[in-house]
Order: C-alpha cells, then structure tokens, then sequence
C-alpha cells in the first residue's frame, strides 16, 4: 500500500502521542495490509474518541481531526480489498452517528450492490435507514411502500435463507398493515422455501412466518399457510411443534376446530419422528387433558409399541 494515509488526507494531530500512534499504525499497513490490522487501527481511533468526548455515541462532528481519519481509514480499507462485513457495518453506522444519512445510504446502497450483496447485516443497515427516512413523514405514500418492499424483496433473493430471517421479521413488521404487500411476502417465503429443499432454516422461517399470520390475519389463514409448508417434502419436527402450539392455544380460547387439528398434526408428526419419546409424551398430555379416556390409551398403546417398549415413555 503507498503512501500514509494521515499524509494524504493531510491531517495534523495536536497531541503528539497520538500523532506518533498514527504513524505506528501507518507503516504497519504498509507492512501488513490486512483486514485484522485495519480492525485493530479503528478500534483504537474509536476508542480515542470515547477518551475526548466521554461517549462513542456523541461522534457529532466531522471537522474532528480523528473522525475525518477514520472514515479515510475505512476507504483505505476498502480500497485495498480489507473491508470485512462487521467493518463494513461500522462504516455505515458511523455516518448515522455523524447524522450524515444521505452519506450513509449511499454507502450502504454501494456495498449491498457490490462485495456484500449476499450481507443480512449490511441489508438490514440498507433497508433500515431507508424505513427511517420514510418514517419522518407522517403518512407514507403507495410509492413509499412500493419501494421499500423491492428493496426488500431485492435483499431476501440475494441473502441465503440461513441469514435472512432478520430481514423476514424486518418485512413483516414493516407491512403488517398493508394486506397487498403482507400476502406477497407470505407467497415469497414459500417460494423461498421450496426452492431451500427443506433445510432446518427453511422451517424456522415457516414458523415465523405462520406466527405472523396468525397474529395479523387470524387463525383461518395460519392453518392455510402451516398446511402449505407441512406440505414441502421433509417437515421439520420444529415446524410441527410450532403448529401443534399454535393449535392447543387456539384451544384454549374455545376454537372448535383446535383439538381435531391437533390431533392430526401429532399423527403426522409421529409418522416421520416416531421415536422422539417427547413428542408421545405430549401426544398423549393432549389426549388426557381434553380427549377421552379411549384416544388417550389409543395413543399410549401407540407409543409404546413405536417405541419398543422404551423405558423413556413414563407417564
């Protein structure tokens, strides 16, 4: 790497230890041009600043000698191919922190369309900034909500499932009101899904996602939802619990139709995970708490034999 950064950007520190510690760091990156030794030059910049200003959070001002190094410190970083994601992070965030959001969008905007397409982290720093900047209007236009939604719908393609369930909460908090946008996501989580091939990811997210539903849209359209990723080949045991949740509470505020589904959840569930010995155990509290004293010894004797008699099945 050629040249000093402070020369170049021209600074000049009052202090001179810090001037010295600045040079330290310098002929260090022209030694070892690394991502860890740009991590440990910021930390130590940042930490300058809680020293001066008694706050990390109080960065106000970028005519501050060592907040003006840091962001040059952070497009060197870049420039040379060394900006991590958690770096990445921190160079957005701190130009929210100087209220510099026209900057920080921007910013976040070029690194999402580059090296950090596939980042939750800096999607969720993206999407955010853009939700913040509509929330200073009182009412949001349709033009609003379409933007932030292909945004969003931009970021869930490009995020592996296995991060992105951040960005799904993100999106569902954000359109919960909004019953155009709500259903088009719930279509895209199964579509996500399907295309996943049933990873333990996917069913994490189709359990939030038929959390959501039932929260937003009523009991009716989550049993409609959970009924289509039950329907994905290989349902994990986590989805099935959460459904089986989602029916027992149902339950217990008077659903009629709760018990019978729950019974038909449990006989799905034991068909494909028949020797988890917790999963009868609960089976069978159902039966005995709401069922009659017949389905409850009909899914004991079950159990037992799916079991071979294990001597884990006490109850």
């Amino acid at each position: 790497m050629s040249g000093c950064i402070s020369n170049e950007a021209g600074l000049e520190f009052a202090n001179p230890q810090m001037q010295k510690a600045i040079q330290v760091f310098e002929e260090g990156l022209q030694t070892v041009t690394s991502s860890s030794m740009f991590e440990i030059y910021i930390n130590f910049l940042m930490e300058a600043i809680v020293q001066s200003n008694g706050d990390e959070n109080e960065i106000s001002s970028l005519s501050n000698p060592i907040i003006s190094h840091i962001i040059n410190v952070y497009q060197k970083a870049d420039e040379t191919g060394c900006l991590t994601e958690e770096l990445a992070d921190e160079y957005v965030s701190l130009y929210l922190k100087l209220e510099k959001t026209h900057e920080a969008q921007k910013l976040a905007e070029k690194l999402c369309s580059e090296k950090f397409a596939g980042s939750a982290k800096l999607w969720l720093s993206r999407v955010s900034i853009e939700i913040r900047s509509l929330s200073e209007n009182s009412s949001p236009s349709k033009a609003d909500f379409q933007t932030v939604f292909e945004l969003l719908s931009n970021a869930l393609r490009k995020v592996p499932i296995s991060e992105s369930e951040s960005l799904w909460l993100m999106a569902f908090n954000f359109f919960a009101h909004q019953r155009t946008y709500l259903d088009k996501l719930v279509e895209m989580s199964i579509l996500s899904a399907t295309k996943s091939h049933g990873s333990d990811h996917v069913f994490s997210l189709a359990s939030t996602v038929v959390k959501f539903v039932l929260e937003t849209k009523g009991a009716h359209s989550a049993r409609k939802i959970y009924k289509r990723f039950l329907a994905l080949p290989g349902p994990s045991l986590v989805l099935y619990k959460g459904c089986i949740e989602i029916e027992t509470n149902l339950i217990s505020v008077g659903d009629k139709d709760g018990l019978s589904n729950a019974r038909k959840l449990y006989d799905s569930a034991v068909a494909s995970y028949g020797q988890d010995v917790e999963l009868w155990k609960n089976y069978y509290s159902l039966e005995t708490k709401l069922g009659t004293s017949e389905t409850a010894n009909g899914v004991y004797w079950r159990a037992r034999k799916t079991l071979n008699e294990s001597a884990d099945f006490i109850v």
